[in-house]
């Protein structure tokens, strides 16, 4: 498909969307102990993940990204404001994507869902076993991102040349999408990793290597297996991950840690949608970033949206089996801390990550001047600075400030986080 991204049509909804946020947060005590009560909250948008101590915030769709994290805001200043005033005594969330100290695996008490919910128990029990409670301790950020339907049902009147049906068409821009960001999201991972220290409880073995984020490594969330997904269509895409859950590597879609989703408006389980209509996709490799009291810099959540508008109009990534292994191979090697060691597998090509990014932010660069959009501009000048500059980027900044006392330190910091989000927002 060939866009003309002069048209002025598209042109004008080309950066509109909608976008929504899901974060998580590990629950403390004073002392940095996971908290050992229930969760307190009677709100959907404050929701638990794998424990009870976990929090998730979940945003709804908005038209745009301050509204989105002004909702953020103000539901962590409702948290904040709970969690401040507990009878069993203070707790705050924790801002780190790496847990806090954990004594031991009972400590961390699985969430606890009754009635209809009780199989995301047994879920979260089947997780628990199979990897391990601490890993599923690991926190981070979701950005949902939806492009605007006016703009899909413009290219659908021009663009589309197959007679395809709309919602073909629709998933098909989707499914192509998920392609494009599963090959970059080593830029992701490096620009926005935020999680180099941890607490030694975290792992039952020494790491010999430094990291810039924990949970995008070798470390963090994986299969036991390499993923390879057929992105021949939205159906056949369907059909190798519900291969995977017929030979029982795993349980159902949501056990495929894939740094990118696709979802539909529907709850349920993609593998059993004939007839889905993808509604958004979801970027899944985004650490907590403490240097915010978001958890995520605003300038870093515009770029993700002006990074998925790039990669809609560049041609079709080749992402066969090989694409793939490297792909994920090249999120967990964009995780270390090292910038001069690390290289990338780029289409068979050894690529050092500093000069693939620059490249990339170069074209990305060239493509927003050619339309015209010079305001996108600061915002690709600020991740450029990360390659430029490496020793500033955010995973740097968090190991000079809290490296020497990761526990310590990390508590203040939440305690005036919390005050912060209940007194001033």
């Amino acid at each position: 498909m060939q866009i003309h991204f002069n048209n002025k049509q598209i042109k004008n909804n080309l950066l509109k969307g909608q976008f929504g946020l899901e974060k998580e947060n590990i629950r403390i005590n004073q002392k940095g102990a996971l908290s050992k009560i229930k969760h307190p909250f009677n709100n959907p948008q404050i929701d638990r993940d794998f424990s009870e101590s976990q929090i998730e915030f979940i945003t709804n769709k908005h038209n745009s990204i301050q509204s989105m994290l002004k909702e953020l805001i103000d539901l962590q200043k409702q948290s904040a404001e709970k969690l401040l005033n507990l009878k069993s005594g203070e707790e705050y969330l924790w801002p780190f994507s790496n847990p806090p100290q954990i004594k031991n695996d009972e400590h961390i008490i699985i969430a606890d869902y009754h009635g209809d919910l009780a199989e995301k128990t047994v879920y979260r029990q089947y997780l628990a076993k199979k990897y391990g409670k601490k890993k599923m301790l690991y926190s981070g950020i979701h950005f949902n991102f939806s492009f605007p339907e006016e703009l899909l049902k413009q290219l659908y009147k021009t663009e589309n040349d197959k007679n395809e049906k709309y919602m073909t068409f629709k998933n098909n821009i989707y499914l192509d999408l998920s392609k494009k960001v599963t090959y970059y999201t080593w830029l992701i991972v490096y620009l926005t990793a935020a999680s180099p220290i941890y607490d030694e409880s975290l792992f039952n073995t020494k790491i010999n290597k430094e990291y810039a984020s924990f949970r995008c490594s070798k470390y963090g969330y994986w299969n036991f297996f390499n993923p390879i997904l057929d992105y021949s269509s939205f159906e056949e895409y369907l059909n190798s991950i519900k291969n995977y859950i017929n030979k029982g590597l795993i349980c159902s879609e949501a056990e495929l840690y894939y740094p990118v989703r696709l979802k539909c408006p529907v709850r349920t389980n993609l593998y059993k949608l004939k007839n889905c209509e993808i509604n958004h996709i979801e970027l899944r490799m985004i650490d907590l970033n403490p240097l915010f009291e978001e958890g995520i810099g605003f300038n870093d959540v515009k770029f993700l949206h002006f990074f998925l508008i790039y990669l809609f109009s560049l041609p079709p990534v080749n992402f066969g089996e090989s694409q793939q292994v490297a792909a994920l191979e090249n999120e967990k090697i964009a995780s270390e801390l090292c910038e001069e060691n690390i290289f990338l597998d780029l289409d068979g090509e050894r690529v050092n990550i500093v000069n693939a990014g620059l490249d990339f932010l170069s074209g990305m660069e060239d493509f927003y001047k050619n339309l015209g959009f010079m305001d996108v501009l600061e915002i690709i000048s600020f991740q450029k600075e990360k390659f430029l500059n490496p020793k500033g980027r955010y995973a740097y900044q968090v190991k000079d400030l809290f490296g020497d006392d990761f526990m310590g330190k990390g508590v203040v910091l939440a305690r005036e986080h919390a005050l912060f989000s209940a007194n001033n927002f």
